[in-house]
């Protein structure tokens, strides 16, 4: 399976999980308070990634 995704077509994801993250932390905030440490550094992770996975994807057209 192949396929590409441009920048702007993640914009409605990000809002999504953006504001499901905020609903669960808001509604939850006992229950993840404990693994604060564990979220941030899976975040870092998992955002790198994609950043990496996006960034790798752009290319410039050659001048000849």
């Amino acid at each position: 399976m192949y396929f590409k995704i441009k920048w702007w077509q993640l914009i409605p994801y990000e809002i999504a999980v953006l504001s499901l993250g905020i609903v669960l932390g808001a509604y939850w905030h006992y229950f993840f308070s404990d693994f604060l440490y564990f979220l941030l550094i899976l975040f870092m992770l998992c955002g790198g990634y994609t950043m990496y996975m996006l960034l790798k994807q752009i290319s410039f057209p050659k001048d000849d």
